[in-house]
């Protein structure tokens, strides 16, 4: 279901936003949305370059190990 928020931005942001949109032939409502989703998205997920580059790291079978073995142990906990 959807949600209504209110948020307050100054007139030079608000102006920013509203030619953005305008551009995309969308709302400002619509256009934020997409905006966030696709940040959201971007800061959630790596590429497939940047996942290479984590997995090719010297170090990540040892921490990969330690990793797993603390979740073994219970040493972890969830971040929301």
């Amino acid at each position: 279901m959807a949600k209504t928020i209110t948020m307050r931005v100054d007139e030079r942001l608000y102006k920013a936003i509203k030619l953005a949109a305008s551009a995309q032939n969308r709302t400002v409502s619509n256009y934020l949305e997409t905006a966030a989703r696709s940040f959201i998205l971007e800061e959630q997920f790596v590429s497939d370059e940047e996942m290479s580059e984590i997995i090719a790291h010297p170090h990540f079978d040892r921490n990969f190990k330690n990793a797993l073995a603390d979740v073994k142990k219970g040493h972890f906990e969830f971040v929301r």
